[in-house]
């Protein structure tokens, strides 16, 4: 796992957080887990990372969650940076030998709901969710 270079990171490597813009707090947790996890080999970190990330972003979509419980979760995340972060989730889970976690993670990401224009913008990632396992 550390220095490889998946869709999701090759995505977030070429465009940069500035640049995706849409990506927001979703986007920045998600280069920088791929900097502990891809680049200094540190999965535990990048899982830290990507699980408070998502925690918030999960919340921020969830219209059924108490209000108390979106405090502090922000703007909506873009759903294919949710998609790209679940699923770089799950290869980090597989890089700490936990395929439980791996396969739980990617059952959410196949779960959000995508637009046609954002299911063409996630192609890669979606694809590389269903070689994971």
């Amino acid at each position: 796992m550390p220095g490889s270079s998946g869709p999701v990171t090759e995505k977030v490597e070429a465009a940069g957080t500035a640049a995706a813009g849409v990506a927001g707090r979703l986007g920045l947790a998600l280069e920088n887990a791929i900097v502990q996890g891809d680049s200094r080999g540190d999965l535990g970190q990048a899982a830290k990372i990507l699980d408070g990330a998502l925690r918030r972003a999960l919340a921020s979509r969830d219209e059924t969650a108490a209000p108390e419980s979106r405090v502090g979760a922000g703007v909506e995340a873009d759903a294919v940076t949710l998609v790209e972060a679940l699923v770089y989730r799950a290869e980090i889970a597989l890089g700490m030998d936990d395929p439980a976690k791996a396969a739980s993670v990617l059952g959410e990401a196949r779960s959000v709901a995508l637009t046609p224009q954002e299911r063409v913008r996630a192609a890669d990632t979606l694809r590389a969710a269903d070689e994971l396992m």
